[in-house]
């Protein structure tokens, strides 16, 4: 028998972030279908380690730097070096930002941050900026997140129009407290979305395949080509009807679930596999 095999990949997040792989088999047999299956799933879980190690990577300098920040609030004059410290032993943290309730430090104005990041053309140099009472950063979200909820949190990418360039970031942003245990502000640190787009779209365990991502929100973050909305629109419909034959799938992976099911994209018929970013508990 005549084997005709056409991949294609399509993925989202929702709850959790999540990669997914859409197979379309035409004629296969057993063992080939077997093997395909078998690359897709290993391709996922691959992919989600190493996607999984980096942010347990940031979490961890960040956590350890929080410590150091909550045992030094008497000492304000040090955060900027605390913050250049942390981006020059973590490559891919991307910029570190500490910032204080208004009024923390009257000395210093309204409110008091810190930022550093790294530099647009040269990234082993370090820029650090001092806000001091001129700018109101209490509505970011990187900021208020993570006060609100009163604990660790990753935030939703978002578009960063910094220092005149604009990038999406996403960040993990902790509480800081004092020895009273008052909220006293935040400590963030903000990684950028290309490196995460650069890994997810080179997925391609297949000729005719692509991998993508999509928020909580039901948009997609990283797709590879202009299906984008048609994509975002059959998923939110099949996530809204019961009768869809792709309902299972979106209510799966809106759960973050791991698994693969069949479906029927127009007239292309196929699998489509999901994984959920352990790390990545978005809102």
């Amino acid at each position: 028998m005549t084997t005709q095999i056409v991949m294609w990949v399509v993925g989202f997040v929702s709850v959790l972030f999540v990669t997914s792989l859409f197979i379309m088999f035409h004629y296969a047999r057993q063992s080939i279908y077997t093997e395909a299956m078998e690359k897709a799933r290993q391709t996922l879980r691959t992919t989600e380690l190493r996607i999984d190690n980096t942010l347990s990577e940031v979490e961890t300098a960040t956590r350890s730097l929080h410590w150091t920040i909550e045992n030094s609030l008497d000492r304000p004059e040090i955060m900027d070096s605390l913050c250049r410290q942390l981006l020059k032993e973590n490559p891919h943290i991307e910029g570190c930002v500490i910032a204080f309730e208004p009024g923390v430090y009257p000395q210093y104005g309204i409110y008091h941050e810190v930022y550093a990041h790294r530099n647009a053309v040269d990234s082993t140099q370090i820029d650090v900026t001092i806000n001091d009472g001129k700018k109101l950063y209490t509505r970011e979200k990187w900021y208020f997140i993570p006060l609100h909820n009163e604990k660790p949190i990753w935030i939703d990418p978002y578009v960063d129009v910094e220092h005149g360039e604009t990038s999406i970031i996403t960040a993990y942003g902790m509480p800081l407290r004092d020895k009273e245990g008052e909220l006293v502000g935040v400590l963030s640190s903000h990684i950028s979305m290309k490196w995460f787009a650069d890994l997810v779209l080179s997925l391609k365990p297949f000729p005719n395949s692509h991998a993508s991502v999509m928020g909580t929100d039901g948009h997609l973050i990283i797709h590879p080509d202009s299906s984008l909305e048609a994509h975002e629109a059959y998923f939110q419909e099949a996530f809204n009807d019961p009768t869809s034959q792709a309902h299972l799938a979106a209510i799966s992976m809106k759960t973050g679930h791991i698994g693969h099911n069949e479906i029927t994209m127009g007239d292309k018929h196929g699998f489509i596999f999901y994984h959920p970013f352990e790390n990545l508990q978005f809102l």
